[in-house]
């Protein structure tokens, strides 16, 4: 029926959107690679400085890079690029435990300063789209399950998420703990990602030839985390959707129920003052 022609254009519209938002990723990222390539030498030099500078730290480096990233997190910088930094700096298995510490820092960083020193300019800010007050709704009613799928599937930049959630009801250790979880999928494709570019740029220097076995599971590799990333996004995004709109049910429902009790009791005083 209709219904069921409505739903299923709702359902090509948001996997559009999902797939446009993947394209510019890679896009963005395709940029960043090239920029390596093609920027001028100053804006290319302030890139490489700083990541020489964490690498030339040795041990200190991770810790550097947490400390920066939580900084620029607080200013709502996203930090997508010392992400990829980690991964391409200390590989896959340091790269992962170090971004899992920064992001989640300076989320929490985020979430305080959101709620105890700049709550009144943010709630302000929060107030003129209607998403926030959605959000918050579903908030008090499925606190856990709300952090976790905004997390795995975002409705909005990780940077300003972590001050939309400081205005809500949410709790700061419900968003701390929902908040590690539900990023540790994006976080473990975005940080392997980084880890595969030092190799590409390696392959694009001549530094190292993987051969076409090597190419070969180079490409699965990158395909198969991209794919496992899409899939999640997708299911996250529908549960989310589905969890905001019964949480507006829920709400008029319990309206609903509060105007019929509050209609009873009036009933209820109107015949006691008759019989009086």
């Amino acid at each position: 029926g209709e219904d069921g022609e409505g739903r299923q254009q709702s359902r090509l519209r948001q996997f559009s959107l999902l797939a446009l938002k993947l394209l510019l990723l890679c896009i963005i990222v395709c940029c960043g690679v090239l920029a390596l390539l093609i920027f001028p030498k100053e804006i290319k030099l302030a890139f490489i400085s700083l990541f020489e500078f964490i690498g030339a730290l040795g041990p200190l480096g991770p810790i550097a890079l947490i400390g920066i990233y939580v900084i620029l997190t607080v200013f709502a910088v996203p930090g997508t690029f010392l992400t990829i930094g980690a991964g391409f700096l200390f590989g896959f298995w340091i790269g992962l435990p170090t971004v899992i510490i920064a992001s989640n820092c300076g989320a929490s960083a985020a979430f305080l300063v959101g709620r105890w020193i700049a709550r009144g300019w943010v709630s302000g800010l929060m107030q003129k789209k209607p998403v926030f007050a959605e959000l918050d709704l579903a908030v008090q009613l499925h606190e856990i399950k709300i952090i976790l799928l905004i997390r795995l599937s975002p409705i909005l930049p990780f940077c300003i998420l972590n001050y939309a959630c400081a205005v809500t009801s949410m709790r700061w250790i419900t968003f701390a703990g929902g908040s590690v979880v539900g990023m540790l999928p994006g976080t473990i494709a975005i940080v392997y990602i980084g880890s595969l570019g030092h190799d590409i740029v390696q392959v694009l220097t001549g530094k190292l030839d993987l051969g076409l076995p090597g190419m070969i599971l180079f490409g699965l590799g990158l395909c198969s985390t991209l794919a496992l990333t899409i899939i999640l996004s997708l299911v996250g995004g529908r549960i989310l959707r589905r969890t905001i709109m019964n949480a507006r049910k829920e709400k008029e429902e319990k309206e609903e129920k509060e105007k019929d009790e509050n209609e009873v009791e009036e009933n209820e005083i109107k015949i006691i003052l008759l019989v009086r």
